[in-house]
């Protein structure tokens, strides 16, 4: 069964926000994310979470894999016996801070601050090997929100710290999605897409006579 051109489910990004917690935090619900009203809440927390500030409007998170690469292999008698995964897939998504705050260098740099000083961060490892978080962001396009929620995300800096004179900094993180146990690696929280409009339907009685 094929399912209906459902227009309401095509979104624009129009705003979104970005929030982290501990691993293992509990999932908003899809009712919760139905409920999410950023003229409201975009500057407070869902429970368990805490909002990272001001992200970057012209590159919006993008979602990316790495790896996946597979490779039929065969024997003697058959040339084509399985496809095998040489290269497992790593996915993750990428977002620019844009807030100059410890909590901004901190998931930038993966690490957390090494100095004790009021008005400091530090680093004392330019290889660290990122802080774990969960990871939730919600897209609102007008009075419809979808969610995504990762149980553990690594996150680091993908790329350097940009700045320009007629734009606002920005601080690139990846966040990767690692496994953690009892959760699926990630999942979409789209319980506030509107159903598509009821097929309608003729009956017998309502067709015309030949």
């Amino acid at each position: 069964m094929s399912l209906p051109i459902n227009d309401s489910a095509v979104l624009t990004a129009a705003r979104g926000f970005v929030f982290i917690g501990d691993v293992g935090a509990t999932s908003p619900t899809p009712e919760e994310i139905k409920a999410f009203k950023p003229d409201t809440d975009g500057r407070t927390d869902f429970k368990g979470f805490r909002n990272v500030g001001h992200t970057d409007r012209g590159d919006l998170p993008e979602w990316g894999v790495d790896g996946g690469d597979q490779e039929r292999k065969g024997t003697w008698q058959t040339d084509n016996l399985r496809l095998v995964t040489t290269d497992p897939a790593v996915d993750s998504v990428t977002f620019k801070l844009q807030q100059w705050d410890e909590q901004t260098l901190s998931l930038h740099y993966g690490a957390k601050n090494a100095s004790t000083v009021a008005g400091e961060y530090a680093v004392n490892d330019g290889l660290a090997s990122g802080l774990q978080h969960s990871l939730l962001i919600v897209i609102v396009d007008g009075g419809v929100n979808v969610g995504f929620f990762a149980s553990k995300a690594s996150m680091k800096r993908s790329d350097s710290i940009e700045l320009a004179t007629d734009e606002f900094a920005k601080f690139p993180v990846r966040a990767t999605f690692v496994k953690n146990p009892g959760d699926p690696l990630f999942k979409w929280l789209i319980g506030a897409i509107p159903a598509p409009p009821a097929a309608s339907t003729t009956s017998d009685s309502g067709k015309r006579a030949a």
